[in-house]
């Protein structure tokens, strides 16, 4: 190469790395619009971070948040950072994949509410949110809490997890998913 002649040089990164705060409670959906305007946007090498401490919230608001990561082409981890509790531990679950402080802890439970109305419109009310519930327990819960588990946070029970606790679920969701993946012919997988 002469002098005159210089190489032009392009740097692009490979990975954006996005840091959203779930610190409280969730209510509206509005906090979140940023959030998912940056789901809808990133790309598969993206790595977005929702670092939790909070008390959760409305059920509507997070199946959006849900919604938002399930359709997303980046990976979203979820980081426990505090306390993470109902609806904030159904968006937890719903990652891809995880961080976890330690001292943590985890409180899981079926939906809680109200409705007022005529008894016909409770009674429906209540088969339909069960319904919902179950559904969301499943898909997002299923890989790491048992049939058995499920059933009992349906009938009302309660979930208290140590950091330590959600880390060994973790981990065997992992190994599971592993052991299904190294069962499937050549040509799935």
């Amino acid at each position: 190469m002469t002098e005159e002649q210089t190489m032009n040089v392009t740097a692009k990164p490979l990975s954006v790395q996005y840091d959203f705060y779930l610190d409280f409670a969730i209510e509206g959906p509005e906090p979140f619009y940023d959030f998912f305007a940056t789901l809808r946007e990133a790309g598969p090498d993206d790595l977005i971070f929702i670092h939790i401490n909070s008390p959760g919230g409305s059920l509507s608001t997070c199946v959006q948040v849900i919604n938002a990561i399930n359709l997303t082409q980046a990976t979203v981890v979820g980081c426990a950072e505090g306390d993470v509790a109902s609806a904030a531990a159904y968006i937890f679950f719903s990652c891809h994949a995880f961080q976890l402080a330690d001292h943590c802890s985890f409180l899981i439970h079926s939906d809680s509410g109200g409705f007022g109305g005529k008894i016909s419109d409770v009674s429906a009310d209540v088969v339909f949110t069960h319904a919902r519930m179950k559904n969301l327990m499943k898909d997002t819960l299923g890989q790491f809490f048992s049939k058995k588990e499920i059933r009992k946070l349906l009938d009302g029970r309660e979930h208290y997890l140590s950091s330590e606790e959600v880390a060994d679920r973790i981990s065997k969701a992992m190994e599971e998913a592993q052991e299904k993946r190294g069962h499937l012919p050549h040509d799935q997988a």
